[in-house]
């Protein structure tokens, strides 16, 4: 009986020192939480992808215009985004919906400007207007985030995992004239330095809110004869 006891004592001892080995590994293994300097260098990562395509499914909704909120049900519209990057070029396949209408804009940025298809002619025609949502992602595009980030004291920096890899949420506010703003928030995937999850809010005398959910990225090659406009 007494050697059992001694045994039972040793085990639970061996149990006891085991716990306390694991909090502490465990302890030792967890993540250091990001800083101003760890983000800008994340996003910087972007700058070394010299090719990529992927999808944007988003969601425009109007709160109101001047004070007005009896448009919100009329003003929400369903986006979906295919999109090209290959320095110097930009292509983009959007598709929105209203009230279950479908409209497809395709349009390619070149170094001499931006151009929309005519599905009726089947041409590209030099334009000098960039459809909404176009001016609406470069508040999210990482090199946009960094400049902002920069000249902004931002010090609280959450992570979070989506689709089953890590991000780091950055929050932004642009101020504008007569106490109008934009607020920005977007998840960059900390591995690649590209947005997977971003919200953008207006608060101007249009009161809207943009979300954009990022997937299917591919980094491989595109081929410049994405980008003809002959």
């Amino acid at each position: 009986m007494k050697h059992n006891r001694v045994l039972l004592s040793c085990f639970v001892s061996i149990i006891l020192l085991l716990t306390l080995t694991g909090c502490t590994q465990q302890s030792n293994q967890s993540q250091v939480p990001p800083t101003k300097a760890s983000v800008l260098t994340m996003l910087g990562k972007a700058e070394n992808i010299t090719s990529m395509y992927y999808d944007i499914n988003g969601t425009l909704t109007m709160n109101g215009i001047n004070g007005s909120s009896n448009m919100t049900s009329l003003m929400t519209q369903l986006l979906k985004i295919k999109v090209w990057d290959k320095k110097p070029y930009l292509k983009e396949q959007i598709t929105v919906t209203v009230v279950g209408i479908p409209a497809t804009v395709q349009i390619i940025q070149r170094p001499e400007g931006t151009y929309v298809y005519n599905a009726l002619t089947k041409k590209w025609n030099l334009t000098s207007g960039i459809p909404s949502y176009v001016t609406a992602l470069k508040y999210i595009d990482p090199a946009m985030i960094k400049d902002l980030l920069n000249n902004q004291t931002v010090t609280n920096f959450p992570t979070q995992t989506i689709d089953g890899k890590q991000t780091t949420l950055i929050n932004l506010t642009i101020g504008m004239l007569n106490n109008q703003s934009i607020i920005i928030s977007v998840w960059i995937w900390n591995d690649m330095g590209v947005p997977l999850k971003a919200i953008l809010t207006f608060n101007t005398d249009i009161k809207m809110s943009l979300s954009f959910l990022f997937s299917n990225y591919s980094f491989e090659t595109i081929p410049d004869s994405e980008f003809n406009v002959t």
